[in-house]
């Protein structure tokens, strides 16, 4: 069981997900229906890091399952089992409201992770703890975690070379179908003309970019704003999943607002208006905004898990994608408005520069 929960896991963040969309969707089913009839295997003291593979996995693709410890409780786990802790740190970003043991999780693993990061002489596992601390897996933009992961991947000495090499031509096949769907949307914008009748100096790349990478996670093979078209006429539909993703699109925006703009009441937004209701300094005030995007993720998680049990539908993840790319194109300031090199860097690693493809080792017969 273990070892199909780590295949799939892999398999999605190399950012074959949509190769294999049919055999994934049958998996959580094959999963769930295995604990059910096998009492014994459900009630085994399971690993820690199976525990919360099996959670997260069930849950991102609409179970809505309960995580269950067969350990009698996180806090019994070894604080010194990393491979158990990231997977429980991962799995607790996928909790509602209400699981408040799942919150606790969080901090305790984070905590430890922390603490274990001065320990390691292992450069890849130091890699995937920073990179799990800095932005969750559920909160990363599809794309760029298939980039990095693939580059991780290629490092491993168990690594499923086939899987490996079937990524990397994946990526840049993928690559090459946004470099063109990136050339319709700049024309689309020129047509509109909206840009010059409005007065906006923009940087295209930037711009087209993210509604590329945010629309289109995966590729599609047809123009950017047919796929706007569909997104709109969903809208109703979906109206509480729209809702919380707009909302951390917002916070995350209002977030990036620089101190300097707010201090010359340049913009109003959230931290301003948290400030001078409540006799705040901006310090606090962007620890409680910080606080709320976290509330509102969990909000969205639990629509998102109620839309996928009702429609397998791509708006699906369109809606969650976006809110992916605020935290992407905002967490360390304005990536949009006033790209820094980390948001450059994103955009070549993503639409410029394939992945170089290694020749393969021929041996004498």
């Amino acid at each position: 069981m273990l070892e199909l929960l780590e295949h799939i896991d892999d398999i999605e963040r190399l950012g074959l997900g949509y190769v294999y969309q049919c055999d994934i969707r049958r998996a959580p089913d094959i999963i769930t229906s295995i604990y059910e009839l096998n009492v014994e295997l459900e009630e085994k003291e399971v690993s820690l890091h199976e525990a919360s593979l099996r959670f997260r996995i069930l849950r991102q693709h609409g179970y809505n399952v309960r995580f269950k410890d067969s350990q009698g409780g996180f806090i019994g786990c070894l604080k010194t089992d990393v491979k158990g802790l990231l997977s429980l740190y991962e799995a607790s970003h996928l909790a509602f409201m209400e699981e408040r043991d799942l919150h606790e999780a969080k901090l305790f693993a984070r905590e430890h992770l922390l603490k274990l990061k001065g320990l390691q002489n292992d450069p890849q596992v130091l890699e995937h703890i920073n990179q799990a601390l800095e932005v969750p897996l559920c909160h990363r933009m599809p794309r760029l975690q298939a980039r990095y992961y693939i580059d991780a991947y290629n490092k491993r000495q168990d690594a499923n070379l086939l899987l490996q090499e079937l990524a990397t031509l994946d990526f840049n096949m993928t690559q090459a179908a946004f470099k063109t769907e990136l050339k319709e949307v700049s024309k689309w914008w020129e047509n509109l003309g909206l840009a010059h009748k409005l007065g906006f100096v923009r940087d295209r790349l930037m711009e087209c970019f993210f509604w590329t990478i945010g629309v289109v996670s995966e590729p599609q093979y047809h123009s950017c704003h047919v796929k706007v078209k569909d997104v709109v006429e969903s809208l109703e539909k979906y109206h509480d999943l729209m809702k919380w993703s707009s909302v951390v699109f917002r916070l995350y925006n209002d977030l990036a607002t620089s101190s300097d703009e707010i201090e010359r009441g340049k913009t109003v937004n959230a931290i301003s208006c948290y400030m001078h209701e409540n006799g705040v300094c901006e310090e606090v005030a962007r620890a409680y905004l910080t606080t709320l995007i976290d509330e509102t993720w969990r909000n969205l998680i639990k629509v998102h898990v109620a839309c996928s049990q009702e429609l397998r539908n791509q708006f699906i993840n369109t809606a969650i994608n976006l809110a992916r790319i605020s935290c992407c194109t905002y967490q360390y300031g304005d990536g949009h408005g006033a790209p820094d090199a980390r948001a450059k860097n994103q955009v070549l690693s993503v639409i410029i520069e394939p992945i170089t493809v290694r020749e393969k080792e021929h041996k004498c017969a």
